[in-house]
């Protein structure tokens, strides 16, 4: 019975650090993306994320250091938006920002694209993707998983083993006879 609880109990330690290392909110899409070259008029940041985050704070970098100031819009519960005046300058920009998620962490990250004029604009994030579902378990959580799943199943052969060898040997149960070839 000690082995089947500390088996439990591994299973546990397992698997909780990476359930726990799901539980934060996280971007989903953002318009524009992570290393794109985007062009046209850029006045506004998208950013939407798998669950709901608050007390968002955003900072948008341009070539140069230049700090691009804007205004955080909260338009959904995780739909958050950064308005700027439209972007003139080429070069790399950084938007930095964070927030508190819905299990009340603060999250921090960053992200940058390229600004060319003559570039695509980037595709707008509409409120029909506000719908889209959530990122699933990472591979922490199936490796996880699969190591807990393993180890209660490698426990429960070897206490059922160990059961049946004390039964064996109390004389309660009759042996297996195997065919002789």
């Amino acid at each position: 019975m000690r082995a089947v609880i500390a088996l439990l109990v591994i299973a546990t330690l397992t698997v909780a650090p990476s359930s726990i290392a799901q539980a934060h909110s996280s971007l989903v899409v953002a318009s524009p993306s992570s290393m794109q070259t985007v062009g046209g008029t850029i006045e506004r940041l998208d950013l939407l994320f798998n669950d709901g985050v608050g007390q968002a704070e955003m900072t948008l970098e341009g070539p140069g250091g230049i700090v691009i100031e804007g205004i955080v819009e909260q338009l959904d519960d995780n739909w958050l938006r950064y308005s700027i005046e439209p972007l003139t300058v080429e070069g790399r920009y950084v938007l930095a920002y964070s927030f508190i998620s819905a299990d009340t962490d603060p999250v921090s990250s960053a992200y940058a694209f390229t600004y060319e004029a003559a570039a695509h604009e980037p595709i707008p994030i509409t409120s029909s993707e506000l719908n889209l579902p959530a990122e699933g378990p990472g591979i922490v959580f199936w490796v996880g998983s699969f190591l807990a799943v393993g180890a209660l199943a490698i426990g429960g052969g070897l206490a059922a083993e160990r059961v049946r060898k004390q039964r064996l040997a109390r004389g309660t149960e009759e042996p297996v006879a195997s065919p002789v070839d």
